[in-house]
């Protein structure tokens, strides 16, 4: 799942989706999490985060910030 969603980070990236690359980095929290890779998870929840206010979508922030929240 890993590799799947860094090349999907590529992918939306060049094609400039934000909101694709919102919901990869969402993918890579989820993915990081049950590995237990804590703050590879955070980190990847906040760049989701910040691409959310940037598109100003609550649902968006509200998933982002739950992932964070679950983390701590």
């Amino acid at each position: 799942a890993l590799a799947n969603y860094q090349r999907a980070l590529e992918i939306r990236t060049e094609i400039g989706d934000k909101p694709g690359l919102a919901y990869s980095l969402y993918g890579l929290t989820i993915t990081h999490w049950s590995a237990g890779e804590r703050q590879l998870a955070l980190d990847a929840a906040r760049r989701s985060e910040e691409i959310w206010i940037e598109l100003q979508s609550p649902f968006g922030q509200g998933n982002a910030r739950n992932s964070m929240g679950l983390l701590y």
